[in-house]
């Protein structure tokens, strides 16, 4: 599974696009007031074992600050749960 960071987006200026759609325009600037990007995705672990997520650069000026992993819903908050260390 591929999460698309820019997905639906142009990479240009969202004022100079031709299709001027609401959504995409709104969650431009959003991202852009918050200087971050989030994504989320749900997925069922069927096997018990070891179970890997692998993630790779592709864009050198993105980056992954947090992965988050969780079993049941996660509360609403900015920055996320706090870090647990091992």
């Amino acid at each position: 599974m591929v999460l698309d960071a820019f997905a639906g987006q142009s990479y240009a200026d969202p004022s100079t696009r031709k299709d001027k759609s609401s959504p995409a325009v709104l969650s431009w600037y959003q991202w852009v007031k918050q200087n971050a990007r989030v994504q989320s995705s749900k997925h069922t672990i069927t096997t018990a074992g070891v179970h890997r997520l692998k993630i790779w650069m592709v864009d050198p000026e993105i980056v992954l600050e947090k992965v988050i992993l969780r079993r049941d819903a996660l509360q609403a908050s900015y920055f996320g749960p706090p870090a647990l260390l091992p």
